[in-house]
């Protein structure tokens, strides 16, 4: 019974995988907003305070970006709720990175609004798939469950008649 349940779950999983290709081009964006907001090149020089910020930021940019282009490959390729558990927290992280950086108290710029809307957009939709995921099991384990044949015990301890 458990590999009827796996195959549905597969099926099912096949058609989720548009929010999985939504965060990788998220990805895409992440990796090179930094250069398109203009503040990759902040970050290249000087010794300022203001550019040490704006160089974490974008560096912090650039590897969150491979993160979550690699665990949207990776559902992608392969089914585990455990990528989209790390990918959640990965939305949370990035929807604070402007406070923890500090660039958010030093002055608002385009790239912190950026964070905070990619951080969004990662966290519910990877909440969304895991509502999807965990929700497809309940309804696998329950649609199991019905499944299983009715028995009519109305002839419980009668023998069977003979022909």
């Amino acid at each position: 019974m458990a590999t009827v349940a796996v195959g549905r779950f597969r099926d099912v999983r096949r058609g989720n995988s548009a929010m999985d290709w939504t965060k990788l081009a998220i990805a895409v964006w992440l990796f090179i907003s930094p250069w398109v907001l203009g503040h990759a090149a902040a970050g290249a020089g000087g010794g300022a305070a203001g550019a040490d910020v704006s160089s974490a930021v974008s560096w912090n940019s650039w590897i969150a970006a491979v993160l979550v282009a690699a665990l949207a490959m990776g559902a992608i390729i392969r089914f585990e709720p455990a990528l989209q558990w790390l990918m959640l927290s990965l939305g949370a992280w990035l929807f604070i990175t402007p406070w923890v950086l500090g660039s958010a108290y030093a002055n608002m710029t385009a790239l912190d609004w950026n964070f905070w809307a990619v951080g969004a957009a990662v966290f519910f939709l990877s909440a969304a798939e895991l509502s999807f995921m965990l929700g497809t099991r309940t309804l696998v384990a329950r649609e199991r469950v019905s499944a299983m044949p009715e028995r009519d015990l109305s002839y419980a301890g009668e023998r069977p008649r003979e022909r």
